[in-house]
């Protein structure tokens, strides 16, 4: 009984590894990498046009800072970078989440050897390339969400609380912290998936969180509009996600 214990926990182990392999491969291969990426652009660009369009006002900003940041991760940061980064802002996307990084990825492995060099270097380099590009194009809203909600924190102006509780948002201490859990939550926060959602992930359906995610964002997005703007505002964010389910 204990061998088939440890047997049936290695097989899982297998077959979660496989998943993996096939995750990335699936959304990075040349033939789907730009496919991939333009339907996550409009997927994070919908929530925010929807329930707080302000945000892109910040991300001329977050993509200077973001793009510092990646290309020397040993740089000092601006205060606002380096709080998103420890909040898990910056970091919490489908990409940073899904994928682990590639070369500890057993059908990577043989692309990373150190003897490799010249033609033979790259698929290593194409595949590191194309993740860390996805990462820091991801966090460019992600970061611009956090300094907007930041701002908007502390100057007292009135905004939508998107993707996330107000009651949540409202009990949590310092505005930092919750400028992450707003910019987290409109986003979508795949660091944060349910038990039931990760078993979900790892062992039946590679992408549930995404579908977990949707699921409780877009009720909270419909009554904050609420809330926030009342059936003006409502209407609008039906009309925006209405005519985006339209199109796919």
């Amino acid at each position: 009984e204990r061998m088939q214990k440890k047997n049936s926990t290695q097989f899982g182990a297998f077959l979660r590894e496989l998943q993996r392999d096939w995750k990335a491969w699936t959304l990075f291969n040349p033939k789907r990498a730009l496919p991939y990426m333009l339907r996550n652009l409009t997927g994070d660009l919908d929530p925010v046009l929807a329930a707080e369009p302000g945000i892109l006002k910040w991300a001329k900003q977050s993509m200077e800072e973001l793009r510092a940041y990646y290309k020397n991760t040993t740089m000092s940061l601006s205060r606002n970078l380096e709080a998103a980064r420890d909040l898990g802002v910056v970091g919490s996307s489908l990409t940073a989440q899904e994928i682990p990084d590639l070369k500890d990825m057993a059908v990577f492995e043989r692309f990373f050897s150190e003897n490799r060099s010249g033609i033979s270097s790259l698929p290593a380099k194409y595949f590191e390339a194309v993740k860390g590009f996805n990462e820091f194009r991801e966090g460019i809203l992600r970061y611009a969400a956090f300094l907007h909600y930041l701002d908007a924190l502390k100057s007292g102006k009135s905004f939508n609380y998107g993707g996330a509780s107000r009651e949540v948002v409202d009990n949590l201490a310092g505005e930092e912290i919750k400028a992450a859990h707003l910019a987290r939550n409109i986003l979508g926060d795949y660091g944060n998936i349910s038990e039931a959602g990760e078993w979900m992930r790892e062992n039946l359906y590679p992408f549930f969180s995404w579908l977990e995610i949707n699921f409780k964002r877009y009720p909270r997005i419909f009554v904050n509009a609420w809330d926030h703007g009342g059936a003006r505002q409502l209407a609008g964010v039906v009309s925006a996600t209405g005519a985006k389910a339209a199109a796919v």
